[in-house]
C-alpha cells in the first residue's frame, strides 16, 4: 500500500470532510503531495481540486484501486506529474489534467463531457466518450485523433 506522511493541515481537511457530509468540494492544492491519500471513503465529494502538487498516480499502484472519491463529478488535477488517468470513477463529467506528463489516455469515464488535457505528452487520443462536448488538447504531440 502506498503511504506518505501527510502534513497536519491535509489530515485536518480530510477529517473535516469525513465529519461533514455536506462538504462536496475538496481542495488539496499546493501541498507538495507526491502520493494521493486514500479518499475513496469520501462519498459526498463531487469536486476534487489537487493542482500544483507532485502527484504521479491517482490510484494505488500495487492494487489498482482508485484513491479518488467514488461519486466524483469534477477532477482538477492540473500541474502535477501524472503519468496516466487510469482507474477513474465512472461518475466523472469534467477533467482538467493539463500540464502533466500523461502519455496516453484510455478508458475515460463514460459520462465525460469536458476534457482539458493540454500541455501533456500525448501523441493520440482515441475511444473518446460519445457524450464529450469539450476537448482541449493543444500543446501535445497528437498525430492521431479518433472517436
Amino acid at each position: 500500500m502506498q503511504t506518505e506522511k501527510l502534513n497536519l493541515e491535509v489530515q485536518n481537511i480530510i477529517a473535516e470532510c469525513e465529519l461533514n457530509p455536506n462538504i462536496t468540494t475538496l481542495t488539496l492544492t499546493s501541498y507538495e503531495l507526491t502520493i494521493l491519500p486514500d479518499l475513496s471513503h469520501l462519498t459526498s465529494i463531487k469536486k476534487f481540486i489537487c493542482r500544483w502538487n507532485y502527484l504521479k498516480l491517482l490510484y494505488d499502484k500495487d492494487t489498482g484501486k482508485s484513491l479518488l472519491p467514488p461519486n466524483l463529478e469534477e477532477l482538477h488535477c492540473n500541474y502535477n506529474s501524472l503519468l496516466d488517468l487510469d482507474h477513474l470513477p465512472p461518475s466523472i463529467k469534467i477533467i482538467d489534467c493539463s500540464h502533466n506528463r500523461i502519455l496516453n489516455i484510455i478508458n475515460l469515464p463514460p459520462n465525460l463531457e469536458n476534457l482539458n488535457c493540454l500541455g501533456n505528452k500525448l501523441t493520440h487520443l482515441d475511444n473518446l466518450p460519445n457524450g464529450l462536448k469539450v476537448l482541449r488538447c493543444d500543446q501535445n504531440d497528437i498525430i492521431y485523433l479518433d472517436n
